[in-house]
């Protein structure tokens, strides 16, 4: 993957630095990229580590307010399947404050080894115990 410092100004690239991210237009380095409305997030493992990033691209002359809401939202249902799947085998407890919102996308979720090793946390649970944002 490219990162901004590589190909300058662009969703992909900027979203890599660990951020959700709108880029319009003539905000976008190359000018071959200048027809584009780029709105990015990136998609983080269950140890916070940078996994890829997810994009929705279409013409700056059209541009949907909600596009960069539905990028973060689908970036959020696919950290949980995400999390869901590698520790399928394990203890996965879940948490908020709310009772309503357990098996929501704002619930918290920490996969446990069968002899009580923490094994991973999902974004909301990193902030919840002090490791990270919630992008």
């Amino acid at each position: 993957m490219l990162g901004e410092d590589v190909r300058g100004t662009n969703g992909i690239g900027t979203a890599a630095e660990r951020l959700p991210i709108e880029v319009l237009g003539a905000e976008h380095y190359l000018d071959k990229n200048i027809f584009l409305a780029c709105n990015a997030a990136p998609i983080f493992d269950a140890r916070g580590k940078l996994a890829g990033v997810f994009d929705i691209s279409g013409d700056y002359r059209n541009p949907q307010r909600h596009t960069l809401g539905l990028v973060r939202l689908s970036v959020q249902l696919l950290e949980k399947r995400l999390f869901e799947a590698e520790f399928s085998n394990d203890i996965l407890l879940a948490f908020h404050s709310g009772p309503e919102y357990i098996g929501s996308l704002q619930e918290g979720m920490i996969a446990v080894s069968p002899d009580g090793a923490v094994l991973g946390l999902n974004p909301v649970a990193r902030v919840v115990c002090g490791h990270g944002p919630v992008a």
